[in-house]
């Protein structure tokens, strides 16, 4: 397993209206120093493209985030964090222009990689993409969550 920091320009090509967002209701996780506007915030994901990634590879993704248990990750803007095993990658950032350092616990990160992103993304044979704004493309919200196939580029 590689465990990496890249700074990252991010962007989603052609998130069309083929692939709706989806909201989440509420969130858990969140360090109790964020703002308690952050609470009320709702997360949206979606589907999109076709992903060589298996099941199995990012669930052994998805283990290895949850061993680092309650530990924070602290994120400034335009920061990602970036795992991969096998066939699977994921990168957690921050978005870019946001003024106060993104903090999220790692089971916080495993939990969402795990629903809804494996189990409605990876496991019907596509990427997926999560942030807390429903404009997933925009610079909107404080973070991304990707999962996808990886080949072994970072």
């Amino acid at each position: 397993m590689r465990f990496t920091i890249a700074t990252a320009s991010v962007s989603v090509f052609s998130l069309a209206a083929a692939n709706p967002l989806q909201l989440i209701e509420g969130k858990s996780g969140l360090v109790p120093s964020e703002p308690s506007a952050s609470l009320q915030k709702r997360d949206a994901f979606t589907c999109y493209g076709t992903s060589n990634a298996t099941v199995s590879d990012c669930q052994s993704v998805v283990d290895t985030i949850r061993t680092y248990g309650e530990e924070v990750f602290h994120l400034h803007s335009g920061l990602c964090l970036v795992w991969h095993e096998g066939t699977c990658g994921v990168r957690f950032c921050a978005v870019h222009y946001i003024q106060n350092q993104l903090n999220r616990t790692a089971s916080w990160v495993a939990d969402y990689l795990a629903s809804p992103l494996v189990a409605n993304c990876i496991d019907g044979g596509a990427n997926g993409i999560m942030g807390d704004s429903a404009n997933i493309n925009s610079n909107y919200g404080s973070y991304r969550l990707y999962i996808s196939g990886y080949s072994g580029h970072d």
